[in-house]
């Protein structure tokens, strides 16, 4: 039951992103003017167009008409800002007070691309399901602590089109856990989507659907896997370590200047980190961490293709990506750990294609604590790509 003192003020009244102790930390918690929605444009009078205020209020009827066929308290849609984050766009159903101020504390939340569930079912074209979002740490579900507070659990999070073209990512939460259901979520999907058509034909606006397993969207390409360098580098990794000569290492030496992985670490070290520096090769879907000792001081570089971090938040659900790492980008067991928390999600880096290649670069162990002392702004910074860590 719901305390009876949260029905006599206004709910979150004290809880906004950028000042709530563990809400301030994610990128889509960025105070300022909220990005315009893509292709929104302002009229006189301060309004949106005529194209924007049909969408909204088509969209505004089919959360509404599906929340109640399919019993969710809150659904929100949400539209990209140009190609750097997706915001909300007012387009919400609350099916009472605690769902209602749910949404006016989320108004300030951005997503950009891969983050969060809005995040990454934009970019994957992917549905999401979710038994209960108010547990997941805020890497996974950033307003997890607010869903708790407004008592929702299940969200179910799907890419809406329109003509071929993602124009919403549409969110629909329970007040229940309900875990992954194969059956259940093609039932909804399916629901979902007869509605939608429904209320489009009735309310004379282009034909929208909700999609799923779309093709996810190319990432952009590093140079550590096209260049000359690493070709010339090539025949000296295939060497084991202890058979790599003098000019082999020279050779390894050279590439690792073009990685930002090495940029903190001085001679000494980075010979040793070269010196043992293994080429790996996997096939797609095919796990990273395969070898002893992965956990401990051993860091791993993509060189060519793309790895992502695949998270599932119950046993029976499904893997989505949490963090895609392209070519250069770097990753490692403890910096995974933080990003995922210590709340029951499970958790794999994966190759996202055939014949990716990625490095294992493993300290020798009287480098350690120098290494560490060194890769501590690397690590800040990998962090920052996925948080705000500013006060």
């Amino acid at each position: 039951s719901t305390s009876p003192s949260l029905l006599q003020r206004p709910l979150f009244e004290a809880i906004r992103p950028p000042s709530h102790p563990t809400l301030a930390s994610p990128p889509c918690c960025s105070e300022g003017p909220v990005p315009r929605a893509t292709g929104e444009r302002p009229v006189r009078g301060g309004g949106m167009s005529t194209e924007n205020a049909s969408l909204d209020s088509t969209l505004s009827t089919a959360l509404r008409e599906v929340s109640t066929r399919c019993n969710f308290v809150h659904a929100e849609g949400l539209r990209p800002a140009g190609e750097s984050c997706l915001v909300h766009s007012g387009t919400t159903y609350s099916a009472d007070l605690f769902a209602a101020s749910f949404h006016r504390a989320s108004l300030n939340f951005q997503y950009p691309q891969y983050i969060c569930v809005p995040g990454r079912v934009w970019k994957t074209m992917r549905c999401e399901w979710h038994q209960d979002v108010s547990a997941l740490p805020t890497a996974v579900f950033a307003r997890s602590e607010i869903a708790r507070v407004a008592e929702l659990r299940a969200c179910f999070a799907l890419p809406l089109c329109c003509q071929g073209h993602l124009v919403s990512v549409v969110l629909f939460y329970s007040r229940s856990i309900i875990p992954y259901d194969e059956r259940l979520e093609n039932t909804i999907f399916a629901l979902a989507n007869d509605m939608l058509g429904e209320v489009c034909a009735r309310l004379g606006h282009p034909q929208m659907q909700f999609v799923n397993h779309g093709s996810p969207a190319a990432t952009k390409k590093g140079q550590a896997g096209n260049s000359k360098i690493l070709e010339s580098a090539k025949a000296a990794l295939n060497l084991e370590p202890a058979q790599r000569s003098r000019e082999d290492v020279d050779n390894i030496i050279k590439f690792s200047k073009r990685l930002p992985f090495f940029k903190y670490v001085v001679n000494a070290c980075r010979e040793s980190l070269c010196r043992n520096m293994l080429l790996l090769t996997f096939r797609k879907g095919e796990s990273v961490f395969r070898l002893p000792g992965d956990a401990e001081y051993v860091w791993f570089i993509v060189i060519k293709g793309r790895c992502d971090l695949m998270v599932r938040s119950d046993v029976a659900g499904k893997q989505y990506p949490l963090r895609v790492f392209d070519e250069s980008e770097t990753f490692a067991v403890p910096y995974l750990q933080l990003l995922t928390g210590s709340a029951g999600i499970r958790s794999e880096v994966v190759a996202a294609e055939d014949e990716t290649v990625v490095a294992r670069v493993s300290v020798e162990a009287e480098f350690r604590g120098e290494f560490t002392s060194l890769t501590k702004p690397l690590l800040y910074e990998e962090l920052a790509k996925y948080f705000d860590v500013s006060a």
